[in-house]
């Protein structure tokens, strides 16, 4: 969504955090992805508009904390 990022929190177990970001090479639009894995010590920021999903890894405990510029 337009004006909202956010911030994913593991609070026990893993995640799998992949960002699908679309760039344009010349005349062709090429998509990188990158993935990080999120733990009880690392976060991870959803920018907006920036495609991304995450796959459980095992048994897990997470949250999403929602936020929007103004």
């Amino acid at each position: 969504r337009e004006g909202v990022w956010a911030l994913i929190h593991v609070l026990a177990g893993e995640i799998l955090y992949v960002v699908e970001a679309q760039q344009a090479v010349s005349d062709d639009t090429a998509k990188e992805v990158r993935s990080f894995v999120l733990s009880p010590s690392t976060r991870g920021v959803i920018c907006p508009q920036v495609p991304h999903h995450v796959t459980v890894r095992g048994p897990v405990e997470f949250f999403v904390e929602f936020h929007r510029a103004e």
